[in-house]
């Protein structure tokens, strides 16, 4: 996330000084220097009907419109009252939070910059169209609702509020049926489901909303989801799996998944590590494997069956590698084609 995060950031960057070489400014090296007057003795040309102070120079506000509200997607919550204050085009993020938060005593990280909907929805059925406003504020700006759904009624009625990309905690076991929901309110991108329980209706055979609905990251206690588990394969874009008290030996259908990169065993027995072992080495494209909260006979046993494999893959300890007083990894060797 945080390279992702840099690429972006580094993308905004390249922008802005794009706009300050047409704007006859110098160019900067961090996005909070745009915040900041730059001298400058060369004209300045009008942008999006915004005057320009020409004594002081290319400040923020000098900006189009489409890089200001790109700039401001990056924002923590720390800072984005004060950017507000400091910058008059964005006082409607403000002015919105604000009406927000006033409902509930919401607190600023639960607003920006994903908006933690809340569960109780008295104050969304008081005043819907604060929501409206405020989530239609988020789509502009390319953020994410977080969402716990406790059943389909709860979603039924906040589905049309919804961003692109969600987070959701799912508490019902009809989780496919909380896909379709998610579906049909216009949600293209799960970013991370976190699962309370084996799904009920993990047993069908109709996995094809799956293949329609973005799911990069899933977290859930296995019990008795090897039914679910074997569902996985037809889900778009899978990038990580954060899978908890896994145990047994049925693990063949894990490994199918085509795009999944990351998988994190919390508490993994050690009756299941010669399966999943064997799934690891057959993987083509899973880079990392992490393991938190086991005990030292599964890490030995793991590090002698690599060792025996020679299957391209290093062992990574908390000691020398990690910062977990409490977890290992396993890591794929990059090839060199030297």
């Amino acid at each position: 996330r945080n390279s992702e995060l840099e690429l972006l950031l580094a993308n905004a960057l390249a922008d802005i000084n794009t706009l300050r070489k047409l704007l006859h400014a110098t160019p900067i090296t961090k996005i909070q220097d745009a915040v900041l007057p730059t001298p400058t003795t060369a004209p300045l040309r009008q942008s999006y009907g915004r005057k320009l102070n020409l004594a002081l120079g290319v400040s923020l506000e000098s900006l189009p419109e489409v890089i200001l509200d790109r700039i401001v997607s990056f924002v923590d919550p720390d800072s984005i009252f004060r950017l507000c204050h400091a910058v008059p085009y964005y006082k409607y993020i403000s002015k919105a939070m604000y009406d927000i938060a006033s409902e509930d005593a919401l607190e600023v990280n639960s607003l920006w910059p994903t908006f933690e909907f809340p569960m109780n929805l008295r104050s969304f059925r008081k005043n819907p169209l604060h929501f409206l406003n405020y989530t239609r504020i988020l789509k502009r700006h390319g953020l994410s609702i977080s969402l716990g759904v406790q059943d389909l009624e709860y979603l039924n009625e906040v589905g049309p509020y919804l961003t692109p990309t969600v987070s959701v905690s799912c508490y019902t076991k009809s989780l496919l049926h909380v896909f379709t929901l998610l579906k049909s309110s216009g949600v293209k991108c799960v970013d991370f489901l976190h699962l309370m329980g084996a799904p009920r209706d993990a047993t069908t055979t109709d996995w094809g909303i799956l293949t329609k609905l973005q799911i990069n990251v899933i977290d859930f206690e296995m019990g008795d989801s090897a039914l679910f588990m074997s569902g996985l394969k037809n889900i778009f874009g899978l990038n990580a799996l954060h899978i908890d008290r896994a145990s047994g030996t049925d693990f063949e259908t894990l490994f199918d998944c085509s795009s999944l990169r990351s998988i994190q065993f919390n508490h993994l027995s050690l009756e299941s590590l010669p399966s999943i072992m064997q799934g690891i080495k057959k993987s083509i494209t899973l880079e990392w494997v992490e393991f938190i909260g086991n005990n030292i006979p599964t890490r030995n046993a793991m590090r002698e069956g690599i060792i025996r494999s020679n299957c391209g893959w290093e062992l990574l300890t908390c000691l020398n590698d990690l910062n977990k007083p409490n977890g290992w990894a396993l890591k794929r060797k990059v090839c060199s084609n030297e």
